[in-house]
């Protein structure tokens, strides 16, 4: 009943909220849409058949490690729904996700609830689970679906580990546990940071003598430790993908006490309805739940001892909003960089968990009527002299003063009439859980609900077509969907865009130096250089051409103009794919031991003809020195690096015409700050920059006359940047250095994520260098002899090799997999013989 109940209650609150994706709604909002709708297409292809790309994927960037996203983001078992969806309606998909696990959660707390307090009403137990299903936490949270496999589990691991530590059998814990960690790591890290908080408080609570105690603390550690080795076969493949990426990455915690500090006032105003965003801890479980939770402080039934611990595990929990190590304890020692209140939903349970105790209680005394209306009512009067701060409407604090004065009436009726009282107070739980709901909702941005659909039929046709030339290389295009980096996992190709948490931010860094936008976790292969393209393997390169449809929120970022002399490969109208005559394959042969050059932090061009030099061993020039324009000022001056306003509330324009050779590819060459604060045009042609680069970025052209024009419109009144230059590309030299290394290519015959093969002639004892980035878990074989898998270029799988012609094989195993497997089944053998012990000394039946 009680999922049945939730199921509705969250269907129709998003439906008002126009985020239900089944009723013309969009469930499109933050990394749902930039992250996990690529992510269960990469879920999609896998299952249904492309095992090889399991453990390492091509389609992850330039390619990367796949357990870390596993393990976070894929493997809940509800994830198997989307499986159902055809391709274009995957929101639909995640939509159905996220409602059958916020339905389950209320059905698993409604059970919990049940299964301690056997007293409560069944009306009370159901509104519980309603208030925690759509609790504040899960209505801000809950794009981040992957989370809320943790309010689903965590009501029964808890009710499990009570029965752990009452004597009862060991394996429900420890398989409920597994599947925890397993579901989604992070919020399981939490969750058993949570459980032995609560086995400690638990064995205080109920303390008879220490033999009990060290008795509980050895059935609460092995079952424990027995749950985390069932897990291995998850566990071990993941850390070591994050030793590998970023485990070794810490952020930078510099100002989060006073952050802290400051989002203290707030904390008791987010127990009462109206307060909405991710930015604030989010609270609210519902009045009802405040008041039962206040009356259980001061009731006399309860033991002082039951009622410390219990407001000794709340205390904990919400000085962990304010103090540092606290804080950072729950998310990992990782500094979130988004949602930064992501274990607040264990506040929401305990608050629960306390209030149900007082519900079960069959008379409340005048002290606990009197605390359960007066401390809600103190919370309401808090806002009020707070409310310029809070920016919370009169109307706001009337709603909370108007549900408390119902619940309070319902209470007072069902001292003579119970009945009338579960009347009142559904309705008062109703007017605050849906409408606090449905703000919670409607606070997240959202792209069109049929944009996602729109959008992948207009480019999975020139995708298909694409594939269907078998292409060795790499493909990228110049515009996305929304934010989602992950087109190579949607459409199945090899790219070097990607955004996943898990990725490499070392890779991104080189990258950034490159001139390709990209920073911590993510690579936009937006406004590449045609010597990126080529020393990339990008053979294809797929623009946006006709911007017609704008119901398929199609983004185009940057100007790829350059590459318009090239062959177009296939056409569907609104998008032109180029085949690049200079992409180098996916390896060739270099010099053994090859490292990186000094970079430059503001010259990305000379940085990428440093590190093609370096590969083909030559000092060649593949961009002309930058040409000097003349400029042109409108109401703006020039002081050194600072462009500024003369006249702040007006417009400020800089024009600048270089003189160039027509028809060379060119390419204008701007910092990160400028790109932020500046519109651009380019003879003319407006161009949408993308936002989110920070390193000097390069925007291709190919100028038909002999004057290339560039305008600069100033959106903030002076800006600091390093880098401005128009550059010309010296087309023979770069056809030159290609040729020259192609001859030394990788002539692949075999081309999976997970093994590549091919025969390569090395002139002397070189090195097989790929772009494929370096990860533990790929082995060699040199004509069928194994050789050992170095790094080249710092980044990238090498493999040295003796002068002669060669097949050369690098194959992917993921590394911990098979001793994860082990400790596994080992785990649960002994877990059945635990099983099998249990029922022998059971007593037979007679």
């Amino acid at each position: 009943m009680a999922f049945l109940i939730v199921a509705l209650s969250y269907f129709v609150t998003s439906w008002v909220a126009g985020t239900n994706q089944l009723l013309g709604g969009s469930v499109m909002m933050n990394d749902l849409s930039q992250q996990y709708l690529s992510l269960f297409q990469y879920y999609r292809h896998t299952l249904f058949g492309q095992f090889d790309q399991a453990g390492f994927s091509l389609s992850n960037g330039m390619g990367g490690l796949m357990a870390g996203n596993w393990v976070y983001y894929l493997i809940s078992p509800f994830n198997i729904v989307s499986l159902a969806f055809p391709v274009d309606r995957m929101p639909e998909a995640l939509y159905v996700i996220i409602w059958l696990k916020i339905a389950s959660a209320g059905a698993t707390f409604t059970w919990f609830i049940h299964k301690c307090q056997p007293q409560l009403a069944n009306t009370l137990a159901i509104l519980l689970g309603v208030s925690y299903a759509l609790m504040g936490w899960t209505m801000n949270y809950q794009s981040n679906l992957m989370w809320l496999d943790g309010i689903v589990w965590l009501p029964v691991i808890v009710w499990q580990l009570r029965q752990l530590l009452a004597g009862k059998h060991r394996v429900p814990y420890t398989l409920v546990l597994a599947l925890i960690i397993i579901s989604n790591y992070y919020i399981g890290f939490m969750i058993a940071i949570f459980l032995v908080f609560l086995a400690l408080v638990y064995a205080a609570d109920q303390f008879t003598s220490w033999r009990q105690l060290f008795i509980q603390a050895g059935r609460f550690i092995g079952a424990s430790l027995l749950g985390g080795l069932l897990s291995a076969v998850a566990l071990i493949p993941l850390v070591m993908d994050l030793m590998a990426n970023k485990g070794h990455v810490t952020t930078p915690t510099i100002g989060l006490a006073t952050k802290l500090r400051r989002m203290l006032w707030q904390v008791p105003a987010q127990l009462t309805p109206g307060h909405i965003g991710i930015n604030a801890p989010s609270l609210f479980v519902g009045t009802l739940v405040v008041m039962a939770v206040a009356g259980f402080c001061v009731n006399g039934r309860f033991s002082w001892r039951h009622r410390l611990l219990n407001v000794g595990v709340l205390a904990v929990l919400i000085l962990s909003l304010v103090l540092p190590a606290l804080y950072l304890l729950w998310h990992g020692n990782q500094l979130p960089q988004s949602y930064p209140y992501r274990f607040v939903f264990l506040i929401g349970f305990w608050l629960l968990v306390m209030a149900g105790e007082q519900l079960a209680q069959p008379d409340w005394s005048r002290a606990v009527w009197l605390s359960s209306v007066l401390f809600p009512l103190g919370l309401l009067g808090y806002q009020v002299l707070l409310r310029h701060r809070l920016t919370l409407s009169w109307v706001a604090i009337a709603w909370g003063v108007g549900i408390l004065a119902i619940l309070a009436a319902g209470f007072w009726i069902g001292r003579k009439h119970p009945t009338g009282m579960s009347a009142i107070l559904v309705l008062g739980v109703a007017l605050e859980i849906g409408p606090n709901s449905v703000l919670g909702l409607q606070a997240r941005q959202t792209s069109p609900g049929a944009s996602y659909a729109a959008y992948v039929q207009t480019v999975m046709p020139e995708m298909q077509a694409l594939a269907r030339q078998q292409n060795l290389g790499r493909t990228e295009k110049t515009f996305m969907r929304g934010g989602d980096r992950g087109d190579g996992y949607t459409f199945n190709y090899r790219g070097i865009s990607a955004f996943s948490s898990n990725n490499d931010p070392d890779l991104a860094s080189f990258l950034g130096q490159m001139g390709v936008p990209a920073y911590g976790y993510y690579e936009a292969y937006f406004n590449g250089t045609q010597l990126t393209d080529s020393l990339f393997g990008i053979q294809t390169l797929v623009d946006y051409t006709n911007p017609g449809n704008a119901k398929a929120d199609l983004n185009h970022y940057g100007s790829r103009t350059d590459v318009a002399a090239w062959p177009v490969v296939a056409e569907n109208g609104a998008l032109t794919a180029y085949h690049n005559p200079n992409a180098l394959p996916l390896g060739f042969a270099t010099a053994a031991d090859l490292t990186l050059p000094k970079f430059s932090k503001t010259d990305v061009l000379s940085n990428q003809a440093a590190v093609l030099n370096r590969i083909a061993n030559r000092k060649r020039a593949y961009f002309r020195a930058p040409v000097q324009p003349q400029v042109n000022f409108q109401n703006l001056k020039q002081a050194g690096p600072v462009l500024s306003k003369l006249d702040p509330k007006k417009s400020g324009t800089l024009t600048l015409r270089y003189p160039v050779q027509a028809g060379v590819p060119t390419y204008l060459l701007l910092d990160g700050a400028l790109i932020k604060n500046a519109q651009l045009t380019i003879d003319g042609k407006p161009i949408t920059m993308y936002q989110a680069t920070i390193q000097p970025t390069a925007f291709g052209v190919t100028p038909a006359q002999s004057q290339l024009t560039i305008t600069l419109k100033l959106d903030v009144a002076s800006v600091y940047y390093s880098t401005l230059q128009v550059r010309q590309l010296n087309v023979a030299a770069l056809q030159a250095t290609t040729k020259a290394i192609k001859q030394g290519g990788w002539r692949l015959q075999t081309v999976k994520h997970n093994v590549l093969a091919g025969r390569i002639r090395l002139k002397a004892d070189q090195q097989l260098q790929t772009t494929i980035p370096y990860t533990a878990g790929w082995t060699a074989t040199v004509d069928g002899r194994i050789m050992p898998v170095t790094r080249g270029l710092k980044h990238f799988l090498a493999v040295k090799a003796p002068a002669g012609d060669h097949r050369i094989e690098l194959r992917f195993r993921t590394p911990g997999l098979r001793l994860g497997a082990v400790v596994s089944f080992i785990a649960l053998l002994v877990i059945a013989g635990l099983w099998w012990l249990n029922e022998k000394r059971r007593p037979t039946k007679h």
